[in-house]
């Protein structure tokens, strides 16, 4: 028996083919496009900007928000959310694992080939020694909190299934995006580049959970 044939449009593998050529084309840009596009002036004017706002109940508020994108905070999360898929949803446990893997590689790969410094010290908050592209609090914070919150949507019914869960997740992922931004420890761009790898894992992760992916 023959099966249907998948519109190219919808084959997942080519969909993963096209989400990871925007991410090279992101890298191209940043090694060659920088210095003479707006994207470095549009960084820069960002950062002026969260710097010139900042106050002291703000920016302890944001100290608080970036630790949950914090690699120690989210690998403690993930053995949770890992132990409690084993037990109760097995099918998510792997493509969980496999996308904060590949997240995690991904981004330190990344951030070696473009070596892009962080923000000044008078823009920042405090220093960090990594480079700087991408965000990987931001990256980190799509894939595990993004695929949790779809595993408990998937649990879940009525609003909760279709607005409070999402709302809720996407709200926590964007806060920790800003939180870096307001700390001045990354540029925008960063942050945005952060939240492309980190959506192409999660969508990954996402095909396999629900066995789109033919190997």
């Amino acid at each position: 028996m023959s099966s249907a044939r998948v519109p190219l449009y919808r084959n997942p593998i080519l969909l993963w083919v096209v989400l990871m050529g925007l991410a090279a084309v992101i890298i191209f840009a940043k090694l060659h496009l920088i210095p003479t596009a707006g994207i470095y002036r549009i960084d820069l004017a960002t950062a002026e900007w969260f710097a010139s706002i900042r106050t002291e109940p703000l920016t302890q508020f944001f100290l608080l928000i970036t630790q949950f994108g914090a690699t120690q905070v989210v690998l403690v999360i993930a053995l949770i959310a890992l132990c409690f898929f084993l037990v109760r949803m097995r099918t998510y446990a792997l493509p969980f694992f496999l996308a904060l893997v590949g997240n995690a590689l991904t981004v330190a790969l990344v951030k070696e080939s473009i070596a892009r410094a962080r923000p000044s010290a008078d823009l920042a908050v405090y220093l960090e020694n990594l480079f700087s592209f991408p965000s990987g609090h931001s990256a980190i914070a799509v894939v595990a909190y993004g695929f949790i919150a779809y595993a408990l949507a998937r649990m879940a019914r009525g609003m909760m299934r279709t607005l409070v869960i999402p709302v809720l997740a996407a709200l926590l992922i964007a806060l920790i995006g800003v939180s870096r931004l307001y700390l001045g420890v990354h540029y925008l761009s960063d942050v945005i580049g952060g939240f492309v790898f980190g959506g192409v894992w999660l969508w990954a992760a996402i095909l396999l959970r629900k066995g789109d992916y033919r190997p």
